[in-house]
């Protein structure tokens, strides 16, 4: 037989073969080895089903980030250009500052930011 062969094929077996012949004792076995195999299944699939979780809530989060700082860096680009483009009108400091309160319902600090920020430096009058 080839379990004979190998020695530690021959160990189980004989544990085998001494499990089967009581009964009862197989009988616990194989609820314990059912109990070891459903909670090693429900580890994996619970662990699965986390990660799985875990990555969709990533990315919403990577997305609404991504959609904010977009939404930011949009709104900063069209300040600057419409900054700038009131200075190459010719519009002078107090009219842009008036139009970015009025236009935009900025604050005259925040307007004033704006200026800061994004006016070229030579050309406001």
């Amino acid at each position: 037989m080839a379990a004979e062969t190998n020695s530690y094929i021959e160990k189980a077996y004989e544990r085998l073969t001494c499990i089967s012949a009581d009964e009862e004792k197989r009988l616990e076995y194989e609820a314990r080895e059912k109990a070891v195999r459903d909670y090693n299944y429900l580890m994996r699939s619970n662990w699965r089903e986390g990660h799985e979780e875990g990555m969709i809530k990533g990315r919403k989060e990577g997305l609404r980030q991504g959609h904010e700082e977009g939404v930011r860096q949009g709104f900063a680009q069209g300040m600057r250009d419409f900054v700038q483009g009131c200075q190459n009108e010719g519009k002078t400091r107090e009219e842009i500052l008036e139009k970015l309160e009025s236009w935009f319902h900025l604050s005259q600090q925040e307007a004033l930011e704006y200026m800061q920020d994004f006016a070229e430096k030579e050309e406001v009058h």
